[in-house]
């Protein structure tokens, strides 16, 4: 099974437990992130895939489905994911972005959806890279502009795409180790791993709240820190 709390994010505080004793063990230890309520959950093995999507009214207008591997975000299309989606996103009449966090179970290959967070997630910045920019396309709805064709609103290929993290550290190490092409940087004015590097300060003062003990982004907490 797989315990996990109800407000931190991004596998912070999330554990596998083989048994009860191991639940036991987990609440009781002084970590800070085990305070009850928590959740638990069936544990499926497999790969985990992200589902990022921008509805309006029940239809979803933009998506983007990948996988992080140790050096790449990995784009692909997926049907039986995108069809889930659908339901999920009509069901509700839902507008806005949403992430659905998804796990295919290696056991009998099916798709399980393990939770949806009716916001932005961590790992946006990577569809944004890869081309479908849901700020962009949100703000031309709101002002009620039809999107134009020529904007990136989807993964096409059911073939694997590999792109480039967008995050300082990861973008640095993947061009000094040779594992990114030169054609993983793109124009320096716009490229999100340029703008990081030449804008750190959102870098260094999420790392000086972490080093704080300050958690930041998760459900209104860090406005309770605040406050």
């Amino acid at each position: 099974m797989i315990v996990k709390p109800l407000d931190l994010g991004n596998g912070e505080g999330v554990k596998k437990c083989d048994s009860m004793e191991e639940v036991k063990q987990y609440v009781s230890s002084p970590n800070g992130r085990n305070e009850l309520p928590l959740l638990v959950q069936e544990y499926i093995p497999g790969l985990d895939i992200i589902l990022g999507v921008l509805a309006e009214n029940g239809k979803i207008i933009a998506w983007g489905t990948y996988r992080r591997t140790p050096d790449f975000l990995e784009f692909r299309k997926n049907d039986a994911i995108l069809d889930i989606a659908h339901q999920i996103v009509s069901s509700c009449n839902y507008t806005g972005v949403a992430c659905f966090d998804i796990r295919f179970d290696e056991r009998d290959s099916s798709v399980k959806v393990i939770e949806c967070n009716p916001r932005f997630w961590a790992s946006f910045a990577g569809l944004v890279y890869y081309g479908v920019d849901f700020v962009n396309l949100g703000i031309l709805l709101a002002q009620g502009n039809k999107l134009p064709e020529t904007l990136k609103k989807e993964v096409t290929s059911t073939e694997p795409k590999n792109i480039a993290y967008p995050w300082p550290n990861n973008f640095i190490k993947g061009l000094i180790s040779r594992k990114y092409p030169l054609q993983s940087i793109r124009k320096f004015n716009t490229d999100l791993a340029w703008q990081s590097l030449l804008d750190p300060l959102p870098n260094l003062y999420e790392k000086v709240w972490t080093r704080l003990g300050i958690t930041y982004g998760y459900d209104g907490i860090m406005l309770e820190k605040l406050l």
